[in-house]
């Protein structure tokens, strides 16, 4: 696996990890992070000692969101060129199962990053919100059609056009996250999940 700037893997017992790693930051997403985040999913994908893939983040937050400096300058053009969404396609390709582990902010592209798993885990201080429409944008990494799929467009519709900040019990409601945990437990608790799946005969 090449160098990585932006997140910290490791395989043990069948489990790949995988954490953002930009805790100074609430793990902001830039684009080479995405990359590293798209790219180790697809090595573990492979590698057959990895059964399912278990993504959580460092320091105090799952992701804040989007890197907001990394587009200060960018422009509608240069954004298209750009086709920053293209990594995010590759996630949907991903057939091993994938574990979220989300604590504290889970927002913007961060809660694209978690609706992109397979299963959501929360600590029960976890809030998740679309707050783009706060900056004049929308979610454009897939956001918009997974909340809609999972809770339907009405809810789906409220959420993103109000930013609302979504708690875990109103998460665990409405069907997008498995279960809530306390904080402390949040990483035993989805590694118990992950050996779980992955001692499965499917997985063998």
């Amino acid at each position: 696996m090449n160098a990585l700037q932006f997140i910290e893997t490791s395989i043990a017992e069948g489990i790949g990890y995988i954490f953002l790693n930009r805790p100074k930051q609430l793990n902001a997403l830039n684009r080479k992070m995405v990359r590293e985040i798209v790219s180790t999913m697809e090595e573990f994908d492979r590698d057959p000692q990895v059964k399912v893939i278990l993504l959580s983040g460092n320091g105090k937050a799952f992701s804040a969101g989007a890197d907001i400096d990394e587009m200060v300058n960018d422009d509608p053009i240069s954004m298209e060129l750009t086709n920053q969404f293209a990594d995010w396609d590759r996630i949907s390709l991903v057939k091993k199962p994938v574990i979220g582990a989300v604590k504290s902010f889970v927002f913007g592209g961060g809660f694209e990053l978690a609706l992109s798993c397979d299963f959501l885990i929360a600590a029960s201080d976890t809030q998740f919100s679309f707050p783009e429409v706060t900056l004049g944008v929308m979610p454009g990494a897939g956001g918009t059609q997974r909340l809609t799929k999972l809770v339907g467009k009405t809810k789906a519709l409220e959420w993103i056009l109000t930013a609302e900040r979504i708690k875990a019990k109103t998460a665990l409601q409405y069907g997008f996250i498995n279960k809530i945990v306390a904080p402390e437990l949040l990483m035993e608790e989805s590694i118990d999940f992950a050996r779980k799946i992955a001692m499965q005969p499917r997985w063998q």
